[in-house]
């Protein structure tokens, strides 16, 4: 199983502990990346006609940004719950304000059904080479 590479399994996945804190630092990278890229060059557009059409740039690309990674993160979340034996469902509460922290330090912290569930074997031995499917 791989959370990036070629064998990228759908929605019927688990990940285990080690494996979600991976894919948080992920979007974190990619958060931290695009603040330090995009907000000095924001910040220093000073001529009028170039700041309209750099701003609408730079919020296109944010939103698209965000939305690809709020799609992994649904998926990481499903996949997560999928690992504890709940149902990908459970997901929605990471839509909810204060109760979304909650559910990340549930998924982060409680450890993974051993062995087979209804969405599949458990995640095996977490390797750089694993998380990445190469």
């Amino acid at each position: 199983m791989s959370l990036m590479g070629k064998n990228f399994k759908g929605l019927r996945n688990r990940i285990n502990r080690t494996q979600y804190l991976f894919t948080r630092f992920i979007i974190l990278a990619f958060y931290a990346a695009y603040f330090v890229v995009f907000i000095p060059l924001i910040a220093n557009a000073t001529l009028p006609f170039t700041i309209g059409s750099f701003l609408f740039v730079a919020l296109a690309i944010t939103i698209v940004l965000s939305a690809v990674l709020f799609g992994y993160e649904i998926y990481w979340a499903v996949w997560r719950f999928h690992d504890l034996g709940r149902s990908g469902w459970w997901a929605i509460l990471s839509f909810i304000p204060y109760l979304n922290f909650v559910t990340w330090l549930f998924l982060l912290f409680l450890k993974g059904n051993k062995g087979l569930n209804k969405y599949g074997e458990e995640p095996g031995r977490v390797t750089i080479k694993s998380l990445f499917g190469y």
